[in-house]
């Protein structure tokens, strides 16, 4: 699958009727788990991260890092930021 846009995966889900899990991620090893995590449960995910994230692995970094994950697995993959105040 690839990376998906995250109106279009609620869209869909609630079309379907079924729900979409969020979870935040902190730092590459946590972004790898909730991955792995959603193969294993072959259900689609959201990546939520918080502007500490963004600004630690950079505002261009996260998001290529998150779509090269997406385009190896079989699992839709949708990313939000999550309490932004201001990103530089």
């Amino acid at each position: 699958m690839t990376y998906v846009n995250t109106k279009d995966m609620l869209i869909q889900a609630r079309r379907k009727r079924y729900v979409v899990g969020g979870f935040n991620i902190v730092n590459h090893t946590s972004l790898v788990a909730v991955v792995e995590a959603a193969k294993e449960k072959r259900s689609p995910v959201i990546i939520q991260t918080s502007q500490k994230t963004v600004e630690e692995l950079g505002y261009k970094v996260l998001p290529t890092i998150i779509k090269q994950l997406a385009e190896e697995t079989d699992v839709p993959i949708a990313m939000i930021l999550d309490h932004v105040l201001n990103l530089t």
